[in-house]
């Protein structure tokens, strides 16, 4: 089945650490048409032709997970305070932060907030889940 935009936005998203860093060992032209499609990306464009072109994505691709179906993305921004102790973490997932694509992750533990790096963004906080 077809990747919808928001689906393909998502996997980018996630997967744009580990593209620039395989970036730099590639030709100037590739890293240019890399940070052409983070541009592109944050202008709210449609990337799909310019990731399936240019074998951004592929099955190799992360196991991001898919979409939101709760509608959770026009969440609040609400960030839990820092864990210090033994109290339980707060359970929820994080999202797109303007809600423009369907990324969901989770936080690892001993890591910060998964962040989005086409927004420049930390993902925001739905509490639940």
């Amino acid at each position: 089945m077809e990747q919808s935009a928001e689906e393909m936005r998502a996997d980018f998203c996630g997967s744009l650490a580990r593209l620039r860093q395989m970036a730099l060992g590639a030709a100037p032209r590739r890293r240019a048409d890399l940070e052409r499609i983070v541009r592109d990306a944050r202008r709210g464009r449609d990337i799909r032709p310019l990731l399936l072109a240019g074998g951004w994505l592929g099955d190799d691709g992360p196991d991001t997970p898919r979409g939101d179906p709760s509608g959770r993305n026009a969440g609040s921004g609400y960030m839990p305070p820092a864990v210090s102790g033994p109290r339980p973490p707060v359970p929820g997932d994080y999202v797109c932060p303007d809600g423009s694509c369907t990324r969901v992750e989770r936080r690892r533990p001993g890591q910060g907030p998964p962040e989005c790096l086409l927004l420049e963004r930390v993902l925001t906080f739905v509490a639940g889940g």
